[in-house]
């Protein structure tokens, strides 16, 4: 092993530390203030590193076209219920 590979390897131990030590960070956070263990803390990890991945890839993600329905959905309903009470429609509230 050459010392560029060391050195690769280190960047890359570095790198997982950080990472699996904000995640004990984030459980012993929510755990004090809630007094409940947060479970899917590891499935949010995965899915943000898999998104992440798909960016670098240059492949269009899912996430976008999630986030955008969610948001167009939201905003046909807040326009539905401020029809049915009468009420005018704030922009406002949705910014």
């Amino acid at each position: 092993m050459d010392f560029n590979i060391a050195l690769i390897l280190g960047q890359d131990g570095i790198t997982s530390g950080a990472i699996y030590a904000l995640l004990a960070l984030c459980i012993i956070l929510v755990f004090t203030v809630t007094r409940i263990l947060l479970i899917p803390l590891g499935e949010f990890t995965v899915f943000g590193a898999l998104t992440l991945a798909s960016i670098q890839a240059g492949t269009p993600s899912t996430i976008v076209w999630l986030v955008s329905a969610f948001c167009l959905v939201n905003l046909c309903l807040d326009a539905w219920e401020s029809l049915r009470n009468k009420t005018a429609f704030q922009w406002k509230k949705q910014l």
